[in-house]
């Protein structure tokens, strides 16, 4: 396996870092993951490395270097991580995930409503959302690509109610609840970590990518 950190391009012109992590054969197929208001912090590079350690060559694109450059911030400031958040464009963020055809994208938090962005504005072939905020925010979109969502029963951000407008404007796509989690249940690095749970939702995620992708 290698993992480097690399200089792209968007359309536009635009430089910006990304960290990329790929299989020593040749790749199954490419994934985009999406990084929280925490920028690519350590636990998102390892999140990189393991899927490449399934066959996937997998890119995070640094979506805050049009704010800040080489933002990682740490999981006990996320006023700082939400006020650059606030200040990144939508339609700017979305040109430098689109990597081109045939990609799958999954993202988390923050980058989890940007996955479902992803899936309906990019031509990409997949999309994967983990407790994305303001996904609800959003639905006034149509959706071109499959689609899991992933939330947390106990979320403090997104509600029941909320959870019910996504599977009512998308009620084709899977959309699953974790019981006795709240938001991040995925990350190791917080304290709202829960292994079962994780492990659960990786193996469905990975099932979806190996159909959709491979």
């Amino acid at each position: 396996m290698t993992k480097k950190i690399i200089q792209l391009t968007a359309s536009a012109g635009h430089r910006f870092a990304s960290f990329v992590a790929a299989p020593k054969c040749k790749p199954i197929a490419t994934l985009v993951l999406i990084h929280e208001i925490f920028g690519v912090t350590p636990h998102m590079q390892s999140l990189a490395v393991r899927y490449a350690s399934y066959g996937f060559k997998t890119i995070i694109p640094a979506l805050f270097d049009r704010v800040q450059a080489d933002a990682a911030i740490s999981y006990s400031a996320p006023d700082r991580g939400r006020a650059i958040a606030q200040q990144c464009q939508p339609a700017l963020v979305l040109e430098d995930i689109d990597m081109g055809s045939g990609v799958g994208v999954v993202g988390y938090c923050w980058g989890g409503t940007f996955a479902y962005l992803a899936a309906c504005n990019l031509n990409i072939n997949a999309a994967v959302s983990y407790y994305g905020t303001r996904v609800v925010e959003n639905l006034q979109y149509n959706l071109y690509v499959p689609i899991q969502f992933h939330f947390g029963f106990d979320h403090q951000l997104i509600s029941a109610d909320d959870i019910a407008k996504i599977q009512q404007a998308h009620p084709r796509q899977k959309l699953w609840v974790y019981q006795h989690t709240g938001h991040a249940f995925a990350c190791e690095d917080r304290p709202s970590y829960k292994l079962e749970s994780s492990q659960l939702v990786e193996q469905r995620t990975l099932n979806f990518l190996f159909e959709t992708l491979c």
